[in-house]
């Protein structure tokens, strides 16, 4: 398994409302794709992987696809 830092990560895509900014990110080496959701007015922040098919899906709708991660009925990240 290779480390993947911060400066691997490519910025595909952006949003930001009310306080809340949803970032989907890709990293070269690992091929992997996660979203990155920071809510400013609470001070949380959580990513979470996603299958390169559900990117879009996941950037644009991402906390229905988190809460299906965490209830398992969305097809795992590959």
């Amino acid at each position: 398994m290779s480390t993947v830092g911060p400066a691997d990560w490519v910025e595909l895509g952006k949003r930001a409302s009310n306080g809340v900014e949803v970032v989907l990110l890709w990293s070269r080496t690992s091929h992997r794709v996660k979203v990155a959701v920071s809510d400013e007015r609470i001070c949380h922040h959580l990513d979470f992987d996603v299958a390169g098919g559900n990117a879009l899906r996941a950037f644009y709708d991402s906390f229905a696809i988190a809460s299906s991660e965490v209830h398992g009925s969305l097809e795992p990240a590959s």
